[in-house]
């Protein structure tokens, strides 16, 4: 990322062939974390590191951050803070690059357009909400020039971001008679979701959609695409780094969360047989929020010394991360799930310090 005039000009390269770097796309979020508010920038492929110098030369691929602009939409903030996503595109999309014809992926796609209908990619660019860049649903306002806003990035701005205007409470009917007779993509896609419906069902679907999560921290619902900019934005105290020491009080039940590869791990830490102090212990579970709940991908090593600085420590490594859906992932069912380990206080408090203790959390691809 290079900062030239006040603008940050971002560019990601992978490792690979030019094709291959076409099938995956990025995007960058820029929060605002006095405010809760946030843009999101989005990229629609990466490029290869083969031709990574000339590629520095040409602004098209490159995305350019305007920090003017940005402090403006973002209310001014004291602090920012920047996330970049990166991910692969669909199937579909990925054999219109590569051309590769396999029978199984091209069963998949039958599969997927008989029980969905089709959505026009073009028509649903021109519909995107120029803040957020997530499809515009009724109901859809306009600033004072005519240009639409989503409903959601309304409440969270005063201008428009295309023309400076003030925004107003003047709705655009015309476009939102239009998106009626439009098929839209779940906005979970990102996260897997394959559903595709017209505006009323598409909105009653994301409801209860099963790539949507409930904050166990509070009433926060949502996309599990966004958990991970709510958890920055409201529960930092809850964000563990990935192989950093934390500390903790033993008697304490501690919720902690690691966004590593892309993905959220849950870990929780919690006092157990407190009424029985021969067997007392320590109850610790790392689990991976994921669709695939049957195949553990990621395991973890935990590790732990004492709150003072000296070489005592204790390591538990190769542990499997079990999987939990969206659905699932409430406090009471990762209390019945069948992982993590239970460690003898009595062995724990030879590394630690009374009460309190330290550790650190590496999860790794198994």
């Amino acid at each position: 990322m290079q900062e030239t005039d006040k603008k940050y000009n971002v560019f990601i390269a992978m490792d690979g062939s030019e094709i291959e770097s076409q099938c995956f796309k990025y995007h960058v979020d820029i929060l605002n974390t006095d405010k809760n508010t946030y843009i999101l920038l989005k990229k629609n492929c990466l490029y290869s590191l083969e031709d990574f110098e000339h590629s520095l030369n040409i602004p098209e691929k490159q995305l350019v951050l305007n920090y003017e602009n940005i402090f403006e939409l973002l209310e001014k903030p004291k602090r920012l803070i920047m996330k970049f996503g990166i991910f692969k595109k669909s199937k579909k999309e990925i054999l219109k690059i590569t051309g590769f014809k396999d029978s199984e992926l091209f069963k998949e796609k039958h599969i997927e357009n008989t029980f969905f209908p089709k959505t026009d990619d073009n028509l649903l660019r021109e519909l995107e909400c120029p803040i957020c860049s997530e499809y515009m649903l009724p109901p859809i306002y306009m600033c004072a020039t005519g240009h639409g806003i989503c409903s959601f990035c309304r409440n969270n701005i005063t201008s428009c971001p295309t023309c400076r205007s003030k925004i107003t409470d003047n709705r655009s009917f015309i476009l939102e008679n239009l998106i009626s007779k439009i098929n839209f993509p779940c906005r979970n896609r990102e996260a897997g979701c394959k559903f595709v419906g017209a505006s009323d069902n598409i909105k009653a679907h994301q409801k209860n959609c099963s790539f949507r999560i409930s904050c166990m921290l509070c009433d926060w619902e949502g996309a599990l695409y966004d958990f991970h900019i709510h958890l920055l934005t409201d529960h930092q105290r809850h964000i563990l780094e990935q192989n950093v020491y934390h500390t903790a009080n033993f008697f304490d039940t501690f919720i902690g969360f690691l966004y590593v590869y892309n993905q959220v791990f849950c870990a929780i830490f919690r006092p157990s047989n407190l009424k029985c102090p021969t067997e007392l212990s320590l109850s610790v579970s790392i689990t991976h929020i994921s669709m695939d709940t049957e195949n553990p991908n990621f395991k973890y090593e935990l590790k732990f010394n004492p709150a003072s600085c000296n070489n005592n420590s204790i390591c538990f490594s190769n542990i499997p991360c079990i999987g939990i859906s969206c659905k699932d992932f409430k406090i009471e069912n990762l209390g019945n799930l069948d992982c993590g380990i239970l460690i003898p206080y009595n062995l724990l408090k030879i590394y630690t310090n009374e009460e309190k203790y330290g550790y650190k959390i590496f999860i790794k691809k198994m």
